[in-house]
């Protein structure tokens, strides 16, 4: 797999190791995450939700649907089980709110199934989180976004997560139109929703435990579908 340069010809453009032809493939797995040619998160998403689905679903009769286990345990179990698998690698995600937004519906329709409630009962998603004890996905999301940041912030300035994380490109220009949604981009978009400063906000997470306290806050309308 490869990205060419926009416009270039690719046409009989082969590698080879030992005389072998490698396979061209638009994504492939690494370290458990699927990257694409494209840069987009479609086939990581699809994966994410087919193995929390998995892991999901093995837990019908001995957690779901047991009636010994009360809402608090269930809870505690679809967290550390199914929501780990789904938002493995999050951290180093360019989550757009589309992408959000399924998550949490994928989250939501869950909850519901785990508390018994279907869609005539109009009990809105906001409820069921509070029923649960659990945030948002977006909350969640911008979380583990913010402390990951917070970690690459502490670094050395050697350490290559740092370097990249805070380069920028000595040449080369935007193509026309709005230009893609960049991981620094959602940052700002997080450290806007939790009133932090984007000045200086780099000097913020030096304190570890501060910052955790920072980013832990919740927001009581974080997404309109939490009021479905």
């Amino acid at each position: 797999m490869y990205q060419p340069v926009p416009g270039s010809n690719t046409e009989g453009l082969n590698i080879r190791i030992d005389n072998q032809i490698l396979n061209r493939v638009s994504h492939f797995k690494y370290l458990g995450s699927t990257v694409s040619d494209k840069n987009k998160l479609d086939e990581e998403l699809k994966s994410r939700k087919s193995k929390a689905s998995t892991a999901f679903g093995r837990l019908h009769a001995r957690v779901w649907d047991n009636k010994h286990l009360t809402i608090k345990t269930k809870a505690a179990v679809y967290r550390a089980i199914v929501l780990s698998t789904l938002l493995y690698g999050v951290e180093s995600w360019t989550v757009h709110r589309i992408t959000s937004h399924k998550l949490s519906a994928y989250m939501m329709r869950h909850l519901r199934y785990i508390l018994k409630i279907r869609w005539w009962h109009r009990i809105s998603n906001k409820t069921v989180l509070k029923k649960m004890g659990l945030p948002s996905m977006h909350d969640i999301l911008r979380q583990r976004a913010l402390r990951w940041t917070g970690h690459v912030c502490r670094q050395n300035d050697c350490r290559l997560p740092k370097q990249i994380l805070f380069s920028q490109l000595k040449d080369g220009s935007r193509c026309r139109g709005r230009p893609k949604l960049r991981y620094k981009d959602t940052v700002k978009r997080s450290l806007g929703d939790l009133n932090i400063p984007r000045n200086g906000w780099q000097t913020l997470t030096k304190d570890r435990a501060s910052w955790r306290r920072m980013i832990q806050k919740q927001k009581s309308s974080s997404d309109p579908m939490d009021c479905q």
